[in-house]
């Protein structure tokens, strides 16, 4: 994780600031360049390629870089493409592609990644962010202003003045518990959609999209699809070794978690280290125990953190801080601090399982909700029909009268700002 920030315009506040609000992203080293009175920064967190020559804002022939994440298969790509490098960093990679293919690159990258390359003879910013939007990339526009960061704080610092309140943000956060679209709670001040690409150039903006996830069934035998996944899997965590530091593994003691760090710890030639977080006194959400389990299956080095009630409230407003926006979920505040150890053991990256229960389905929420999907498919026309006309009189605002108030209308049943059904 790294941190970056620019614009179109030389900032009248101290860049030092600036940068201190990224500190947190990118410990390891600091710097920025002005050019053309455009303004470009960096902060390092050092993954690949720890050498000075990795450095970032990064320039090769006019061609200006800064760069957040991981490109997973910039080697591949070096030999594939045949790309002559100077140094051994992903992120000269990068700027080697768009000197040979312009910006038709994007769907070459395996990797988590947003960056701004800024042409400087064109004087022209091609902004983009990975196919799933896990590293962040904000930006602002109006009256020619053109602003660009991994977070949120810079962006206003440079503006000096808070954008007006976007009530759009706080309407879908009451309803989702985050905004889902690519709006923020401040005016004028937007995500840039996953799987896009910006370019700014003349004061006017394009924004694109460059993938789309793949839908075709292609695999309809259970061992087939089983056999698949697995190789996936395990060709995920292998590509994702290559780094030059150790990286730890987030272990919850849940199938996911627990399948990363099997693989992991066969694929490694050490111990691998794995960090759990329990609760002192909810001891219903704790599952250190099956982690424990799992940690010594594998030989892992293994550490704890048993979070109190003192350490969650205590630690609220720096949480808040760094998220920088509300968003409707506490697992965030065990999570801060469970890092707080991570970084203290000497591991500045780490594997975990978020995402597995959205794409295999593994919360109960989803079971309840098909339940209704198939209720509705025994109704005959004419009782859905009845309902419909009836729905009115019933005077309870549970979550199930809603649920099925929505499924007799042929509404959507539920929506966050991860899934819909």
């Amino acid at each position: 994780m790294c941190g970056i920030v620019g614009s179109n315009f030389t900032p009248n506040v101290s860049i030092k600031s600036i940068l201190e609000l990224l500190h947190s992203r990118g410990p390891d080293f600091q710097d920025y360049k002005i050019i053309k009175n455009n303004f470009f920064a960096h902060t390092r967190l050092s993954i690949i390629d720890l050498d000075n020559e990795a450095n970032q804002p990064m320039i090769f022939e006019d061609i200006l870089i800064v760069f957040n994440g991981e490109i997973y298969n910039y080697q591949e790509l070096i030999k594939k493409y045949n790309l002559k490098v100077k140094t051994k960093s992903d992120t000269e990679v990068i700027i080697r592609l768009y000197q040979k293919h312009d910006i038709n690159f994007l769907n070459y990258l395996n990797g988590a990644f947003a960056f701004c390359i800024y042409d400087i003879k064109k004087d022209l910013f091609f902004c983009a962010r990975d196919r799933f939007g896990k590293k962040p990339f904000y930006y602002y526009l109006k009256d020619n202003k053109f602003i660009f960061s991994s977070k949120i704080t810079p962006i206003l610092k440079i503006l000096q003045t808070t954008p007006p309140f976007n009530k759009t943000a706080l309407n879908e956060y009451l309803s989702f518990f985050a905004p889902i679209s690519n709006i923020t709670f401040y005016k004028y001040l937007f995500k840039l959609p996953k799987a896009s690409y910006l370019i700014f150039n003349n004061n006017t903006i394009k924004i694109k999209k460059y993938y789309k996830i793949k839908t075709k069934k292609e695999i309809f035998k259970e061992n087939d699809a089983i056999k698949l996944i697995e190789q996936k899997l395990i060709e995920a965590v292998k590509v994702r070794l290559n780094s030059d530091v150790e990286i730890g593994v987030l272990l919850s003691g849940g199938i996911d978690s627990s399948l990363i760090a099997s693989i992991y710890s066969k694929l490694s030639n050490s111990k691998i280290k794995t960090f759990s977080v329990g609760y002192e006194n909810y001891k219903k959400y704790d599952e250190l125990n099956y982690a424990k389990i799992l940690a010594q299956n594998i030989n892992s080095e293994h550490f704890e953190l048993i979070l109190t009630k003192n350490d969650f409230i205590n630690s609220l407003e720096e949480v808040l801080l760094h998220l920088e926006e509300p968003l409707g979920d506490t697992s965030a505040v065990p999570l801060y601090n469970l890092t707080k150890l991570i970084k203290n053991n000497g591991i500045k990256t780490v594997f975990s399982g978020e995402g597995s229960d959205e794409l295999f389905l593994g919360y109960e929420k989803y079971f309840k909700m098909l339940e209704f999907y198939d209720f509705k498919k025994t109704l005959t026309p004419s009782q859905i029909d009845f309902f419909k006309k009836n729905l009115a009189s019933f005077n309870t605002n549970s979550k199930e009268s809603i649920y099925f108030k929505r499924i007799i209308f042929g509404e959507t049943l539920y929506q966050s700002f991860g899934e819909t059904f």
